[in-house]
């Protein structure tokens, strides 16, 4: 039976895990939190045309746009 290396190698960095015939196993989709649609594991944007939401932990100008709308329609309502 073979034998297979740690994951991390003698300089310290981490390398994808190896599974035994010898490839790096494929990685999963990114599902999109707001339409659910699946995308490939590298996107940045929604495949879908209609939702094109940003994908991941960061915020786009859109994004940002979207709260900043949010936020002054709530403080007009606070006035009132």
């Amino acid at each position: 039976m073979r034998r297979l290396s740690s994951p991390e190698s003698a300089n310290g960095v981490r390398s994808a895990p190896v599974t035994p015939s010898g490839s790096a196993p494929t990685p999963a989709p990114i599902f999109c939190p707001a339409c659910g649609g699946e995308n490939a594991p590298n996107a940045v944007f929604c495949a879908n045309a209609v939702c094109h939401k940003a994908l991941g932990e960061f915020r786009y100008v859109m994004d940002r746009r979207e709260q900043a709308v949010h936020a002054q329609k709530q403080e007009r309502r606070n006035e009132e």
